[in-house]
Formats: C-alpha cells, structure tokens, sequence
C-alpha cells in the first residue's frame, strides 16, 4: 500500500527571501523555479543543513533519491532486491537541486555509470510526472522528478514488504525528515498497510507527532480504487504547523502488486494516478 501526504503551503516565515519561501511552496512550479535561482553558495548551503540533519551524518542514505526540497515524496519499504546483510551503513546519490536526481534511473542515470532502469522505477517516474505535471502542464518531466523524492524503510535489499526490511531508526528518521527538512506538498509510499499493523512501523510512526494519527486513528476517508474496486484510498488528516494542512493516504497496493503488476502504460497503474488527481483537487 502507498501513502501520500498533503502539505499546504507552510513557508509563511518574513525573514526568508521570496525565491527561498518558494523552495516549500505547495505550487510546484514555484519550486521548480526556485532551485533553479539558487546561487552555488545557496545550494551548498542547504545540502550541508539537509545532510547534516540526514540518517546518516553528512551523507545520504542509500536507495533514496530525492530533492532537497521535493514537491512529491514516496515512501517505499527497501531499495529492491540484492545481497546483503543489512549490517553495513550504504550511501546514495546526494540530494538533488535543479534536475533530477541521478537514482531515479533511465535517462537520468549518472553518466559516470552504465544506464540502469527497472519496471518499478518506471512507475515511479510515470506516477511523478503524472501528478505534478497534469497540475502544472508547462513543466517537463525532468523539471517534474527535480522536485520529486523516494525514501525507504530501511537500506537493505530485502525485496519483500515484510517487517525484516524495515529498520526502527530509519523508520523513525523518515516523518522527521520529512517534516522538517524536506517539507512536500504530497507523499507517497508503497506497500505498508499491512506493516502499519505490525510492530515496528506502529512504534516508529506512533512516536512522531505528525504520522501518529495514521496508527492510532481510523481514516478519514475510504475511497475505492475505480480500476479494482477491492483496493481502497485510505485517508487521515494529519496535524501541522504554521496553518499548512496534511493528508494522508494510504494507497491501494504496492505498484509491482496485483492490481498494478503491468507496466507503466498499463490502465490500472495509469487509472490509479488519475484517481489521485481526483483525491488532491479537494484535500
């Protein structure tokens, strides 16, 4: 199951310059356009402020690409399948600014290294500029996945959405994060209504102020998948500060899951984001 947030707009602050508010703007396109004015002593400034507040001190977690101030965050349990033991500290690709973040994959891929892509992130990139750009249309689908964000549960290649891939500090890290630093206007994560009942997302989320609710409350809304409808949206408000609003949503399944197993041109995946669409225009 995936879960977004809403986020309204909450950079309200009079000590910031106009360009640096529209950083967490809840209009997109005005984030676009501010990373884009950053000067290079702005951007090291705020890589060095959203590094130091990261899992891992100075350096980014693996397997979560993401910009330092995106529009959209996807919240996914693992990076995927592979080897390892899950006791050794991994590191990605830093946050981005004004293009896309090397992770994402396909076209976007580090030139440094053989292009690499996966079904999955296919989704990912389509679900991406699907939203952000139907709302925005003048914006391209690398100015749509600068302003986008994936973050997991846990650094291992577990490969499966069971509590094994899931690591308590990692899940407790990602609401503050989130929250505090990178400050989306939605958030998305993939396959975690059934982990949301097991023991360590219920702790982890259940101590963080904002994703509480989402543990310890029923949801606001109960919205059937129109392509399937025994999938649900799943909807909480979420408390905020400085008068900004937050929704919740838990999304109908995990994308590499019945019903969305094809590709990303496949009409339940496609269906699905249209249906979101639907879902923000009256959060």
């Amino acid at each position: 199951m995936a879960i977004w947030i809403v986020i309204g707009d909450s950079s309200t602050s009079h000590h910031m310059k106009p360009k640096t508010r529209d950083l967490w703007s809840s209009n997109a396109a005005k984030r676009v356009a501010a990373l884009k004015m950053l000067e290079e002593r702005e951007r090291g400034h705020h890589l060095d402020e959203l590094l130091s507040k990261s899992h891992h001190r100075g350096k980014w977690p693996f397997g979560m690409p993401t910009s330092i101030s995106p529009w959209l965050v996807l919240i996914g349990v693992s990076p995927g399948k592979g080897e390892d033991d899950g006791k050794a500290d991994r590191y990605g690709e830093r946050p981005s600014f004004w293009k896309p973040n090397y992770s994402f994959g396909g076209p976007y891929s580090n030139p440094a290294n053989p292009p690499w892509d996966g079904l999955y992130w296919k989704k990912v990139r389509a679900l991406c500029f699907g939203l952000i750009g139907s709302l925005h249309p003048g914006l391209t689908e690398a100015d749509c996945l600068s302003v986008s964000g994936h973050l997991n549960l846990g650094i291992r290649n577990q490969g499966r959405g069971t509590e094994d891939a899931i690591d308590p500090r990692i899940a407790e890290w990602v609401p503050k994060i989130i929250t505090t630093m990178l400050r989306p206007r939605v958030v998305i994560g993939f396959g975690l209504k059934g982990l949301l009942n097991g023991n360590k997302l219920r702790t982890a989320w259940g101590s963080s102020n904002e994703f509480s609710v989402v543990v310890s409350k029923r949801p606001r809304d109960v919205i059937p998948f129109e392509g399937n409808t025994s999938y649900k949206f799943r909807i909480w408000d979420l408390p905020s500060g400085e008068g900004s609003k937050c929704t919740f949503v838990l999304w109908p399944n995990h994308p590499s899951r019945v019903p969305f197993s094809g590709s990303e041109e496949s009409i339940a995946w496609q269906a699905s984001i249209k249906q979101c669409l639907g879902i923000l225009s009256t959060a």
